[in-house]
């Protein structure tokens, strides 16, 4: 995608009327074909760099408008779970050095605000807390699902958004689909989300009972 967007701006030369967003990966998420596998994708410093040196030189620009923090690295629950699992033995890079790498994008002009995405109400307040305590970056916004069989956005987190002025980035306003009725009376549409990416933790949480009915009504 940002080879594509990248390609665009070159023949548009339209890079400054654009607001540009990317993310960095964090390797919660499994993605291993990301800077060779999600058991290097800290976001660490070193991690970090690469990853934005890699993301410019694909978007053909020398900086990105909004760059978000794509999962957090510790354990949350996430993708239709709500169930906090707590685990002694996870590890992740500390949210202090976390914004304080990001700081150092901003002063060199590469960054121009942050964002977090599929973070939690607790992630969230403690990014404020530390902006705040420690004069690093504020976030911005949030990008986290919400639609109208995914409403776990309103347990926490619109409290905490509306309070401290986190502007949402819904993702999944038509919950993969389902919600256009596509998939109704167990129809499978050739090429669509749901059969290509069925099993997929994105698709699995729109698969409940519940979740059918509420789509069929």
């Amino acid at each position: 995608t940002e080879e594509i967007v990248g390609n665009w701006f070159h023949e548009r030369k339209n890079r400054d009327k654009i607001i540009l967003a990317s993310k960095i990966a964090s390797k919660s998420d499994g993605l291993e074909w990301i800077r060779e596998g999600s058991k290097s994708l800290g976001f660490d410093k070193k991690n970090m760099n690469a990853a934005i040196d890699e993301s410019l030189k694909r978007l053909k620009t020398d900086y990105i408008d909004l760059y978000q923090l794509h999962a957090p690295e510790r354990k949350v629950p996430k993708f239709g779970k709500l169930d906090f699992e707590y685990d002694p033995e996870d590890s992740w890079v500390e949210l202090e050095e976390v914004l304080s790498s990001l700081q150092d994008l901003i002063k060199q002009g590469k960054v121009r605000y942050i964002g977090v995405s599929n973070e939690t109400p607790w992630g969230t307040m403690k990014y404020l807390e530390l902006a705040e305590t420690k004069s690093l970056p504020r976030v911005a916004s949030i990008q986290n699902a919400y639609n109208l069989v995914n409403r776990g956005f309103e347990i926490g987190l619109s409290e905490v958004t509306m309070h401290e002025q986190v502007g949402l980035l819904a993702y999944s306003p038509l919950a993969q689909g389902t919600l256009t009725g596509k998939y109704l009376g167990g129809q499978m549409p050739q090429g669509s989300r749901l059969a290509l990416f069925g099993d997929g933790p994105l698709m699995m949480r729109y698969k409940g009972d519940k979740t059918q009915q509420a789509i069929e009504m």
